[in-house]
């Protein structure tokens, strides 16, 4: 049961909700429940929770300050990973040629300082067992990229918006990262 002022948006297995891109007005519901190829809804809210848990763990570990999360880049990167799945990409620049810093940009009506973007992905079939692990492989391949590393352990930034996108056999992750205020 949804919390009173929470939008729950349930996706059947291998769909992606349009309204969520074309209708969401800048706004995007706070919690999103996705049900699994083998009938079991997951919150995909919880996953990037995890997410945002594990990149903050990372930054511990290495003595930075850690993060603190921001709605306006979790809308930006919870849009660009529906736009790659609905359109059928990978990549930091979407087919209309936007970058992250545009993305970013566009949801915050103001330019931020620096910004960076991770993305992930995993094909495959997707169930309730195999999700737990998705945000421990995902951190765990970034760490050990050095470019990935390095957005992920910038000193610079000070904030961050983790969006996921699910259908029955993909997943897409954008990690959005930013320095707000000095």
């Amino acid at each position: 049961m949804a919390q009173p002022g929470l939008a729950v948006v349930v996706l059947g297995p291998g769909q992606v909700d349009a309204r969520l891109w074309h209708n969401s007005g800048g706004h995007v519901p706070h919690r999103f429940v996705w049900r699994s190829p083998d009938g079991i809804q997951i919150s995909v809210t919880e996953i990037e929770l995890r997410f945002f848990h594990l990149t903050n763990e990372q930054r511990r570990l290495g003595r930075l300050d850690l993060l603190v999360e921001a709605e306006t880049l979790t809308t930006a990167a919870r849009r660009h990973s529906q736009d790659m799945l609905r359109r059928r990409f990978f990549a930091h620049v979407n087919p209309d040629r936007q970058t992250p810093g545009d993305r970013i940009n566009a949801v915050l009506r103001w330019t931020a300082r620096d910004t960076a973007e991770n993305l992930w992905m995993r094909s495959g079939t997707l169930t309730a067992a195999s999700l737990p692990g998705v945000a421990s492989a995902a951190i765990a391949q970034w760490m050990a990229s050095k470019e990935h590393r390095a957005n992920l352990m910038n000193r610079r930034y000070t904030h961050l918006g983790i969006g996921i996108a699910m259908v029955a056999t993909e997943i897409r992750v954008t990690q959005l990262f930013a320095r707000f205020g000095r």
